[in-house]
C-alpha cells in the first residue's frame, strides 16, 4: 500500500513519464527513497542490492501461532484489526515489532523481570508495548495489559496502541495475550500524574532506519 501511494505521488509530480518506465524501475525508485530525484531505468537496479533477510522481518509465524489465541478485549474484530495492523508496516517496522517480540518471549522463559519493551510508529500512528511477566504476577496479567497499552498510547500520544503479555507456560513454552486500544489521544490529568509519579517504562529515542537492508556497492 505505501508503495501504491510512492506512484501515485511520482504521477503527480512527474506526469506520462512515468509511466513510460517499467515497473522495475518505480519499485527501485521506491526502495531508494528519492522523492526529490526524477525516476529513471537506472533505479532497476536497486532491486539487485536487496538482502532480503526474511527471518528478521518475517511476522506470519506469530500470526498464525499466537494472534488468533487470546486477545483481551470484547470486540470480536479486534483480531482482524490488529493483523491489518501489522500488514500496513513496513519491513524495517515489522524487525523492530520482532526483536521485541523474541526478547519478551526470552525474559518469560527465563521468569525474569524486565521493563517493558516498547516502540512506536507515526507514520501508521500506532505503538506497541511488550509486557513480559514473571509467576508472581500472572494473577495481575489483564491488569498489567490493559494498564499498560493505555499508558504506552497515552505517554507517545498515538491513536492506536497494541499491547502483548508473555508469560511461561511450562519449562519451555508460553503464552501470549493482545490487546489494542484505538480511540484519539485526549488529556487526562489522571494519567498525566501516574506517568509522572511513578514511569514504568525505559526511556524512548527517535531513530531513522532504512525500509531495507541492501547490500554493499562494489566500486
Amino acid at each position: 500500500m505505501d508503495y501504491l501511494a510512492h506512484r501515485e505521488r511520482l504521477i503527480v509530480r512527474w506526469g506520462d513519464y512515468v509511466n513510460s518506465l517499467p515497473e522495475q524501475a518505480l519499485v527501485g525508485h521506491y526502495i531508494a527513497e528519492e522523492m526529490d530525484v526524477r525516476p529513471e531505468i537506472a533505479h532497476a537496479r536497486e532491486l539487485e542490492m536487496i538482502e532480503h533477510r526474511i527471518d528478521e522481518w518475517d511476522v506470519s509465524g506469530i500470526i498464525t501461532r499466537y494472534a488468533d489465541r487470546i486477545i483481551a478485549t470484547d470486540n470480536p474484530t479486534d483480531y482482524y484489526r490488529i493483523v491489518t495492523v501489522l500488514a500496513q508496516m513496513r519491513r524495517d517496522e515489522l524487525k523492530e515489532f520482532k526483536t521485541r517480540f523474541a526478547l519478551s518471549i526470552l525474559k518469560a522463559r527465563a521468569n525474569e523481570f524486565t521493563l517493558p519493551y516498547r516502540v512506536a510508529f507515526p507514520r501508521l500512528d500506532c505503538g506497541f508495548v511488550f509486557v513480559p511477566l514473571t509467576d508472581d504476577v500472572i494473577s495481575h496479567r489483564r491488569t498489567a495489559l490493559l494498564n499498560f497499552t493505555i499508558a504506552q498510547k497515552y505517554d507517545q500520544r498515538l491513536q492506536r496502541c497494541i499491547g502483548l503479555t508473555f508469560a511461561p507456560d511450562g519449562d519451555e513454552h508460553y503464552t501470549v495475550e493482545w490487546c489494542l486500544m484505538d480511540y484519539p489521544w485526549e488529556f487526562d490529568e489522571e494519567i498525566e500524574q501516574r506517568l509522572a509519579a511513578n514511569n514504568p517504562f525505559r526511556e524512548v529515542r527517535s531513530v531513522r532506519s532504512e525500509r531495507y537492508s541492501r547490500r554493499q556497492r562494489q566500486e
